[in-house]
């Protein structure tokens, strides 16, 4: 007579294939899991098209913006042939402030070392100190520092010293002032720098963006 099959392998072999399953159904999910993550990251790192024009215009308008601030301070620069000039209105200014006007110079400088020469002459401008004598009370004088910042050309005060002026037999008190001013000039027979081309900039904004 024939044995049928021992009950107790069957429950093994049962058992030995449900945790072979098990194993191979949480492999698949993990790499599906792992998948779909990569997925959602690469979505996350790709930018909406509207989005990426819209930093590409904000782009624009801060270079169109930079390149009309330049502009216009170039337009402010002058020559050295204008500086003559510059002085006059600098002490026709000081006057209309009702300061005394009692000297408008150039300051010259001491020649420096052959390095900082040099360097001096890669740029398109050149600095050039003023001085700028006077007498008058705080409130004129102030005015005075204070409309450099509008003055039609480049110039800016780097010190300004104070001092009473006493004069035997007068009880007003007059400050004398002395104002060292920084003036940018181009150097005579160079051109002004071109403005800058915004076109071919913004042109390469456009083509990097469309390379993307």
């Amino acid at each position: 007579m024939k044995r049928g099959p021992n009950p107790r392998t069957f429950m093994l072999m049962a058992v030995g294939t449900f945790v072979l399953g098990a194993v191979a159904a949480y492999f698949g999910y993990s790499q599906m899991s792992g998948a779909e993550a990569a997925v959602a990251e690469v979505k996350s790192k790709v930018q909406d098209e509207k989005e990426v024009q819209k930093k590409l215009d904000e782009s624009k308008a801060k270079l169109d913006e930079c390149a009309s601030k330049l502009r216009h301070l170039e337009a402010g620069v002058p020559t050295f042939a204008y500086v003559p000039t510059l002085m006059t209105e600098l002490e026709k200014t000081g006057k209309q402030f009702g300061i005394k006007i009692l000297g408008v110079r150039p300051i010259v400088k001491a020649a420096s070392s052959d390095k900082k020469q040099s360097s001096k002459k890669d740029k398109p401008y050149q600095e050039m100190a003023i001085e700028v004598k006077g007498l008058g009370n705080y409130g004129s004088i102030m005015r005075f520092v204070n409309s450099l910042q509008e003055f039609p050309k480049i110039v800016a005060a780097r010190s300004v010293q104070l001092a009473p002026k006493v004069e035997m037999g007068q009880a007003k008190v007059d400050l004398e002032m002395v104002v060292e001013l920084r003036a940018y000039v181009f150097p005579d027979g160079k051109d002004k720098p071109k403005p800058a081309n915004t076109e071919n900039k913004t042109a390469s904004l456009e083509a990097n963006h469309h390379e993307g």
